[in-house]
């Protein structure tokens, strides 16, 4: 299954390693996303309907089922964050993605919509 990170997960992200093996398939923008939590040690990811917001996401094809649940469990699925389907214009398909409903307070949005670049 195609899985898109946008944050921690990232291949600068301190949490890369759980998902290092799996195949790397690039680097794309999403639209109707806005990214929060500049200067915070983690992003959140908030689908908003506006094609004019857009979010950084690296792409992974994750095949077995540890990794994906090692992902699920780092990103407190179904507590903190959830599965959601995002569309990848560029590969023409839908990815997994990390999302939230609510922003928790003191989140700022990160403009650039990568929080590799836009998190200091």
């Amino acid at each position: 299954m195609l899985v898109g990170v946008y944050g921690t997960l990232r291949r600068k992200g301190g949490n890369h390693y759980i998902i290092e093996h799996t195949k790397y398939i690039g680097t794309y923008a999403v639209h109707n996303a806005k990214l929060y939590g500049k200067g915070k040690p983690f992003p959140f990811m908030v689908l908003n309907g506006s094609k004019t917001d857009t979010v950084v996401i690296e792409v992974y094809d994750v095949k077995d089922r540890d990794t994906f649940h090692r992902l699920c469990h780092l990103e407190g699925v179904p507590y903190l964050y959830q599965m959601a389907k995002v569309r990848v214009e560029y590969l023409q398909t839908d990815v997994l993605c990390f999302v939230v409903s609510t922003v928790p307070r003191g989140y700022e949005v990160i403009q650039s919509g990568d929080w590799l670049k836009g998190n200091t």
